[in-house]
């Protein structure tokens, strides 16, 4: 009787463990499954105050010169359907999007459309709200990265580009590579020695430039 009694309440403890651990199995899937959803669902704000969502996204626009060096950082290079003229012809990197076709404004949003793209990518100066607004109303997902105003936007555009793309490790590495050689390109000169310096371009039949503090 005395074996009977302990062996009942080794089964009765057996029960309620198993019991509870498929409990607590029930609940970490239900939180799976939430976690999941909502990271499904999860969207930024961009710097044009539109909601952009967080996906895996597979067929991409790089209409921007900062996106068509960042995105490839951050998922497979056959994923970038499109990159920008001005990219093409003037980046050392071009090579990895040799086979991406080059964005043509002179026929607009068309060229674009005609490759059925998921996401679009933008800097505020290279297309009109109009032409974005287009893009929008067809369903794509447009991100603007806004302006283009050296490392403080940059950054915040590498970060931005991992939340939405849903490489954020990546995106976080990448800020840190980048930020480091800026830190030692003049590392070897005393700071009383650094010469000064703005940068200069023509784009368009105007001229642009810039420094810090301007």
């Amino acid at each position: 009787m005395r074996i009977d009694l302990v062996a009942l309440i080794a089964l009765l403890v057996a029960s309620v463990a198993a019991a509870w651990i498929s409990a607590e199995r029930h609940t970490a899937q239900v939180s799976d499954v939430q976690s999941a959803t909502l990271a499904d669902v999860e969207t930024i704000i961009d710097e044009g105050g539109n909601i952009v969502a967080c996906r895996d996204y597979q067929r991409i626009v790089c209409s921007s010169s900062i996106a068509a060096t960042v995105v490839p950082e951050l998922v497979n290079t056959n994923r970038i359907v499109m990159v920008t003229q001005w990219w093409s012809d003037n980046s050392n990197l071009k090579f990895r999007l040799d086979h991406a076709p080059i964005i043509n404004k002179t026929h607009g949003i068309e060229s674009i459309l005609a490759q059925n793209p998921d996401l679009v990518i933008v800097n505020s100066l290279h297309l009109k709200k109009e032409r974005l607004a287009r893009l929008r109303e067809t369903g794509i997902q447009v991100l603007d990265l806004g302006k283009m105003l050296g490392w403080e936007t940059f950054s915040k555009n590498i970060i931005m580009l991992g939340d939405v793309l849903k490489q954020p490790n990546r995106a976080q590495a990448l800020l840190k590579r980048v930020q480091r050689r800026l830190q030692q390109t003049a590392i070897h000169i005393p700071q009383d020695q650094r010469r000064s310096a703005m940068w200069l371009s023509l784009g368009g039949g105007k001229m642009y430039g810039g420094t810090i503090g301007s």
